[in-house]
């Protein structure tokens, strides 16, 4: 009596005559890849083809089957899609053994359960993952009063630091910032990093000579070079210069400076509405000073120069990068340069090179033009209206008590502008004279 065969034995006798078959069979040719799309018009002619990149073979099935034969040929065959690089294959063929059904449920894929005692995950919180207390060698480094200095954050090699009143969030978005601006030119960086550059963020509640490195500093002699012009004409006046104690003069100047050590503001980080400075963002500027002073002045020499020489040229020339604080020194025409460039108060970075197509070119050595420093790390970084909605829409009872207040702010200008009508009219007014181009030296 013959043996009748199991399914499984039947399946098992199918793959081990198609294993032989194949054994018996001529190689088979692997079917060329297919050709790369002819180039239009507008290419270049004379450009060398690259090769095609090989593709694994497919994989032939064990058993002969008409659905499979039928679909190898039609891949084969299938033409060569116009503009792609990499055509895709066709469909693999199925290639299941004679007589094989699926089964009537196809098995579920159950998720484990999740342990219920396990320690918490290193990062737990992201903000205090980021911002820690200052490390040993950071303090040792920069013999750091740690007094003060409680937070640190690391920007790939340079140190943010703050105090505890400073919130984690600031410290973490001037990281972003820093590395942002830096990200392009490690060179640079390296450079800042090796003369001790870092950047200290000032709580709102803390000003310049609270910072333990400027606890020393003193007003600025007549022949600073740093004293704008205003600054110096009115140095001997009464509330001139020469009437100020260091923390007069230092604390309400600015809420923030430039250099080696880099000192910005909290409150304008992270973007409370008409703060000083509201609408742009002041670490972007002053950080920009360190970034040309001890970073290209140290790393790139005849880039440093070449500010230099577009400062003259925008100066001598009356262009907008140059007129008012920015025509200061080179200095300030670099950093308002830098935070045109990067959008601060939503000016767009094609103005910059209209008007001023060098210095454009410069900065754009620093973050290349493709570049862009993100909202998530320069909240200025779009026009003041749309600051100002942001903040009416998610503070709206806010806003509303604001208004009245602004409306009760303005009545109280208008009466004492009244008021002193009678004692200014005769006074002369201030006028900024205008620019007049000055001719240019023959080359």
């Amino acid at each position: 009596m013959p043996c009748r065969m199991s399914g499984s034995h039947r399946l098992l006798a199918g793959v081990l005559a198609g294993t032989l078959a194949c054994a018996h069979a001529p190689p088979a040719t692997t079917p060329p890849a297919p050709a790369r799309a002819a180039s239009s018009a507008s290419g270049a002619s004379g450009a060398a083809a690259r090769p095609a990149r090989e593709r694994p073979a497919m994989v032939a099935c064990p058993w002969p089957t008409a659905a499979a034969t039928a679909d190898a040929s039609r891949e084969s065959s299938a033409p060569t899609p116009a503009g792609v690089v990499e055509p895709p294959r066709a469909r693999i063929p199925d290639c299941a053994p004679p007589g094989w059904t699926p089964p009537a449920e196809l098995r579920r894929f159950t998720p484990p359960a999740l342990p219920t005692d396990r320690p918490k995950p290193i990062v737990d919180d992201y903000l205090r993952y980021v911002v820690t207390a200052p490390p040993a060698d950071i303090v040792e480094r920069f013999r750091l009063d740690t007094t003060f200095y409680r937070k640190y954050a690391d920007a790939t090699g340079y140190p943010i630091l703050g105090s505890a009143k400073v919130s984690d969030a600031a410290i973490a978005i001037v990281r972003d910032q820093v590395n942002f601006m830096l990200g392009h030119r490690p060179d640079v960086r390296d450079s800042m990093i090796a003369h001790g550059g870092r950047v200290v963020v000032m709580a709102e509640t803390e000003y310049t000579m609270d910072v333990p490195e400027q606890r020393s500093w003193t007003v600025p002699k007549y022949l600073d070079p740093r004293l704008t012009p205003q600054e110096r004409a009115r140095y001997y006046e009464p509330g001139g210069l020469g009437s100020m104690s260091a923390e007069g003069y230092w604390n309400p100047r600015a809420r923030g400076m430039g250099g080696t050590l880099t000192t910005c503001a909290e409150e304008n980080v992270l973007g409370f509405y008409r703060t000083r400075y509201w609408g742009t963002n002041i670490c972007v500027h002053e950080f920009s000073h360190a970034i040309m002073g001890a970073g290209i002045g140290n790393a790139d020499p005849a880039w440093f120069q070449a500010i230099v020489d577009a400062y003259k040229h925008a100066k001598a020339t009356c262009l907008r990068t140059a007129f008012g604080y920015a025509g200061n020194t080179f200095n300030e025409y670099w950093a308002g340069g830098v935070e045109w460039y990067v959008g601060n108060g939503g000016r767009d970075r094609a103005g910059l090179k209209a008007e001023d197509s060098t210095l454009y070119s410069l900065v754009s050595r620093l973050i290349p033009e493709r570049t862009r420093v993100p909202a998530t790390a320069n909240v200025a970084a779009r026009p003041r209206d749309e600051m100002e909605r942001w903040v009416r829409e998610h503070n709206p009872e806010w806003w509303a008590r604001e208004q009245q207040r602004e409306q009760q702010r303005e009545q109280q200008r208008q009466s004492a502008r009244a008021a002193s009508h009678d004692s200014t009219a005769s006074r002369p007014t201030d006028s900024t004279p205008a620019c007049v181009p000055r001719a240019q030296p023959a080359k």
